[in-house]
């Protein structure tokens, strides 16, 4: 607005994405002045809150804690604005993930996160790794089987004014409804994540990885009758504990029960095999089994495994077998990862190999109030990214050639000035203290002060003059010196005097550092010393142990030979028994052979001389008398019989003779007999 009266001013504004320039014009007959401020417009797509990004690779609980300690980011602030991150485009995007990194600051040990730049033409993969803990490999996976993607950075406050397609920074995200609560699941494996990339340089030094360790289900490993039945015994008291306590407490409360034991599972951790009739014939068990060769021996790990899960002696070489197989198994693992990978690296472009092997990685860390960080400030990103380009703060440059041992009376020394110099509150330029990697308050507040300039409203400026003729200016009266400036001069006397003094002090504390480090040398002297005392002390050790092993195995193996003697012996022995025995059982049966051949002889003589006594048996004529005769007859002998007295002489038979002789015989070819076999004997071997 312009008015004809006072010839007001005129004020025009000219904007532009880069900045806002204000221009006032004031005319009058004898005063025309101008004045022009040029603010910068703040760039929305840059201003990063480390706070929106997504926690990768730590544990996904301590997040909050982690948001609520105070860290603040302003170097990463101060490369955005005048720094290697200034001239970031939308056609160059830079690729930004957060990580984290375990701290101890006295008893007290929590996360401090960094954020890690990536800069470079070509994008990097849609990929993400996970770490393995128990095979202590990576394996490589598509974002979209976790739900990540790179996407475009926009800060949560200036949603609403974000009208731009073409985006400077991309942040590794993961794909959420807003308000949606992440799943215990989904946590677990955002903890194990790793950014990936895979840099041809970096693979060069990349290996197959080595396998040193297996871990296994064994399944229906058989037990010992004992332990089998130990572990049913087990069983059936669980749930007879269970059924008392349910009974015990039935019709209660909720308050009024007492604690009992956990409701036994379902379904049984064993196997019990049973026959067609229903009997107990064994028990099996699935077993964990984790084999390293660090610490393990394939000798004596399965016998040891055996005894100590109670299972029969024949499972030694099946876990043995089943180690030997996973070791195969594992190693063809590791050769396919290298070989995917080295696939990966050939179907590259030669662009793109380039552009990976030239990419530069920036990692910030945070400041804090409280703590020093540049002690833990490390290059490391992780096994595919290797070292940033830079870090901010800078590393600390130790060599550990130079370190020198102290004794702990000087390191207290330190300590205390350190902490004194801290409660005194010392002013260091802005410079230094970033060079020391301590915080300052001044950080905090110009960046805060930045921002505030940032988001305050532009107002337009106006001047307005008056008809009057200008006056001069007044003259500015002379600064006042204050006391402590004037205090602060001194003479040059003085200064001489004091610099004097302090090179004194140098001297002296030099000369304290000599003796120091003096007193440091004789006692690494007598340190190594000592240790080659001991070296060779222990060397002693060990050829007294391998001596003593030695006599120890040649014992064994003397003790092994004779009792393979006395076994042989013993075989031998036992044997000859054997024989004895045989030869004793074979006469007891031939004399039993020879008891029933002579029972059967007696017997058939037997039989002859009752065929020979009825021959010799007088046969009565049948003739055919009448009955007077016949009378007269009976009479007769009737009276003969009578004059006998009823004695009747029977004739001899001649067939008792021959069988006299017959036993006379048998008797003679018995002795014969006995004779022979004495005399085809052989003597009994002792």
């Amino acid at each position: 607005m312009a008015t004809k009266e006072n010839k007001a001013t005129t004020t025009t504004t000219t904007t532009s994405t880069s900045t806002s320039t204000s221009t006032t014009t004031n005319s009058n007959n004898n005063d025309s002045t101008t004045t022009t401020t040029t603010q910068p417009k703040k760039d929305i797509y840059v201003d990063v809150d480390w706070k929106e990004l997504t926690p990768i690779g730590f544990e996904f609980n301590t997040w909050d804690s982690m948001k609520k300690e105070g860290w603040t980011f302003p170097e990463l602030k101060r490369e955005f604005k005048r720094g290697v991150l200034s001239n970031v485009d939308t056609d160059k995007p830079l690729y930004m993930f957060l990580g984290a990194q375990p701290i101890v600051e006295g008893d007290y040990a929590f996360n401090m996160p960094y954020i890690v730049v990536f800069d470079c033409p070509s994008p990097p993969p849609s990929k993400i790794c996970k770490a393995s803990i128990q095979g202590g490999s990576e394996d490589v996976y598509n974002f979209s089987d976790f739900h990540l993607s790179w996407s475009p950075y926009i800060p949560s406050r200036y949603a609403n004014q974000a009208q731009n397609k073409k985006y400077k920074i991309f942040t590794l995200n993961l794909q959420e409804r807003p308000g949606k609560k992440i799943s215990e699941e989904k946590q677990l494996n955002i903890q194990y994540l790793l950014p990936y990339i895979l840099i041809p340089k970096i693979f060069k030094t990349f290996t197959v990885s080595q396998v040193t360790n297996v871990q296994f289900m064994l399944k229906d490993c058989k037990l010992t009758k004992e332990a089998g039945e130990k572990l049913i015994k087990e069983r059936k008291q669980e749930e007879e504990a269970y059924k008392k306590w349910v009974e015990e407490n039935k019709g209660k409360k909720k308050d009024e029960k007492t604690a009992g034991p956990a409701k036994p599972p379902t379904k049984l951790p064993f196997k019990v095999l049973k026959d067609a009739d229903g009997k107990v014939t064994g028990v099996t068990k699935d077993f964990e089994i984790y084999f390293d060769k660090l610490s393990d021996s394939i000798k004596t790990y399965p016998g040891e495994f055996v005894e100590d899960n109670g299972l029969e002696e024949e499972m030694a070489e099946v876990i043995e077998k089943a180690i030997r197989d996973e070791f195969v198994k594992a190693r063809a693992v590791a050769q396919k990862k290298y070989d995917d990978l080295k696939a990966e690296i050939d179907s590259y472009s030669p662009k793109k190999a380039e552009d990976y092997d030239n990419c530069k990685i920036y990692k910030f860390y945070p400041r804090h109030k409280k703590y020093n960080i540049q002690k833990y400030v490390s290059p490391a990103v992780n096994r595919f990214f290797g070292n940033a380009t830079q870090t901010f703060p800078d590393a600390l440059k130790l060599s550990l050639t130079d370190l020198k041992e102290v004794d702990a009376d000087v390191v207290k020394k330190i300590a205390d000035e350190d902490k004194k110099s801290w409660s005194s509150g010392t002013k260091k330029s802005k410079e230094s203290q970033i060079d020391d990697g301590r915080y300052s308050d001044s950080d905090e507040s110009s960046s805060e002060q930045e921002e505030s300039e940032d988001e305050a409203p532009k107002k337009e400026v106006k001047k307005v003059t008056k008809k009057a003729a200008a006056k001069p200016a007044p003259a500015k009266p002379a600064p006042k010196q204050s006391k402590k400036k004037a205090a602060a001069k001194k003479s040059k006397a003085e200064e001489k005097a004091e610099e004097k003094a302090e090179e004194k002090e140098e001297e002296k504390e030099e000369e304290k550092e000599e003796k120091e480090t003096k007193a440091a040398d004789d006692k690494k002297e007598e340190k190594e010393e000592k240790k080659e005392k001991e070296e060779k002390e222990t060397k002693d050790d060990e050829k007294e142990e391998k001596e003593t092993k030695a006599a120890d195995d040649k014992k064994e193996e003397k003790e092994e030979k004779e009792t393979k003697a006395e076994e042989k012996e013993e075989k031998e022995t036992k044997a000859d028994e054997k024989e004895e025995k045989e030869t004793k059982a074979d006469e007891k049966e031939e004399k039993v052979e020879e008891k029933k051949d002579e029972d059967k002889m007696e017997e058939e003589k037997k039989d002859e001389s009752k065929a020979d006594d009825a021959e010799d048996k007088v046969e009565k004529p049948k003739a055919k008398v009448s009955k007077g005769k016949n009378a007269k007859e009976t009479k007769e002998t009737k009276e003969t019989t009578t004059k006998t007295n009823g004695k009747r002489k029977e004739p001899e038979s001649t067939a008792s003779k021959p069988a006299a002789k017959n036993t006379k015989e048998s008797k003679e070819s018995k002795e014969t007999k006995e004779t022979k076999e004495k005399a085809t004997k052989k003597p009994k071997t002792i």
